[in-house]
């Protein structure tokens, strides 16, 4: 009832409400039954709070089909609540809530207590924590042009244990938080979670953010996507509002703006696909490669929608061919001295000089003549907070994990074979998780 009273409070006023010419207009569901409040967290670092349930279920399912100034109410909520409003019934078969018979009884409000910020740190986004932590006296919203991720992850069955929502949970994050993105949201649906991730937040450093967004989705979406369930995911890139929302008492931080919209209406149809809005693909197709385009009809969205689907890293994005080595005959001998030292001790050369002095060049013209095997490990700027990456290609290399491809049980069964040859590996092994 209190639901009811405050859904038809809410939906009038702001019915008639113009911001810059554009008429505000709301939807809103409401349903009953049971709540679930489920404690998800993969980390120290970050942790979620996620309801779900029947009322839940109910609220999510009615959506799609709500129009702007709409209420609609599921069959279980209408049963408490037939008495005291007027509705009618839609021909889809739900219910529209129309008016109350009598005015509502107020409620007392609860008074606000003060929480201290170090129990909840785990709760919120590194973006808002970085604010709070600041000297500035008030929250700061502001305009930015980020990349909007939803991941939709749906489970073969209803009856998923805890631990498999966090362990799932986790390849996300890491998939998200691996290219410098990071998860805003966790939401449950009716047989699955979604994510609502973001790359661009302040103080990130992510400047390429379309391309980092795509990688980390593609990344993600190979892992999600197994025999007890599966993965789609919309991505879309523009200007958004990235700040507070609500009043002092109750505020969350979050992202507002038609890109949101736009990539939550495409992975509501990818089904099983990664689908991109045509400004990501067009800031990213020189170093990612994309099937399309294809013309979509999105709920909410007047005009049809070209999407593309992304595909693979181009050529483009592989580092260049370094160029023919010119000169530098007392580098190279001092490169092929150390190789020679190095067969009675380890030896560890480093090679630096400002851009464009031709440290490729001299290091591609070394592993050509030296006759060694050349083992590579290469990462990104962005990659620098994820301790050994650049030796993860190395290690795979060296323990042959590479000739296992991405199946996990072939790179188990190598593992095992390696510390069943020697022992001393054991306490080395949980250096592979990634």
């Amino acid at each position: 009832r209190q639901c009811r009273n405050c859904a038809l409070a809410d939906q009038w006023p702001l019915g008639g409400w113009t911001a810059d010419g554009q008429n505000l207009r709301l939807r809103m569901s409401i349903g009953a039954g049971e709540i679930e409040l489920v404690h998800l967290g993969t980390s120290t670092h970050r942790c979620y709070f996620v309801p779900g349930g029947e009322a839940v279920e109910q609220a999510a399912a009615l959506v799609p089909a709500t129009n702007p100034n709409e209420i609609l109410i599921s069959h279980d909520a209408w049963l408490s609540v037939k008495d005291l409003c007027d509705a009618e019934e839609k021909k889809n078969g739900t219910v529209r809530l129309l008016r109350l018979k009598e005015p509502p009884q107020r409620g007392t409000s609860r008074p606000h207590r003060a929480v201290p910020s170090t129990s909840i740190d785990c709760y919120l986004p590194q973006a808002l924590r970085a604010y709070l932590n600041s000297a500035l006296p008030n929250w700061v919203g502001e305009i930015r042009r980020v990349t909007i991720i939803f991941i939709k992850v749906l489970f073969a069955s209803k009856d998923v244990p805890l631990s498999d929502l966090n362990h799932t949970l986790l390849k996300i994050e890491r998939a998200i938080e691996g290219e410098g993105g990071e998860i805003l949201e966790v939401s449950a649906s009716e047989d699955g979670l979604e994510a609502l991730c973001v790359f661009g937040f302040p103080g990130t450093g992510v400047k390429d953010v379309g391309r980092h967004a795509i990688l980390a989705t593609i990344t993600a979406h190979k892992e999600l996507n197994d025999g007890d369930m599966s993965a789609s995911a919309g991505i879309a890139t523009g200007q958004v509002f990235c700040g507070p929302v609500g009043p002092e008492h109750r505020r969350q931080y979050s992202v507002v703006g038609s890109t949101v919209n736009l990539a939550a209406r495409l992975v509501s149809v990818a089904a099983g696909r990664v689908l991109v809005d045509e400004e990501t693909m067009a800031s990213t197709s020189h170093k990612i490669s994309f099937d399309g385009p294809y013309p979509l009809h999105l709920a909410g969205i007047r005009d049809s929608v070209q999407c593309f689907i992304p595909l693979e890293p181009t050529e483009e994005n592989l580092p260049p061919e370094p160029p023919s080595l010119i000169g530098r005959e007392a580098e190279l001998g001092g490169l092929k001295s150390a190789l020679a030292e190095a067969a009675d001790a380890t030896k560890v050369v480093v090679v630096s000089g400002k851009p464009g002095m031709g440290k490729t060049a001299l290091i591609s013209t070394f592993t050509d003549v030296c006759g060694a095997q050349i083992l590579r490990g290469t990462a990104d700027a962005i990659h620098q907070v994820t301790p050994y990456l650049a030796w993860r290609s190395i290690i795979t290399k060296c323990l042959d994990l590479d000739t296992a491809g991405s199946d996990t049980n072939a790179k188990k069964q190598i593992i095992e074979g390696h510390l069943a040859k020697n022992k001393k590996l054991k306490d080395l092994a949980p250096l592979l998780n990634e």
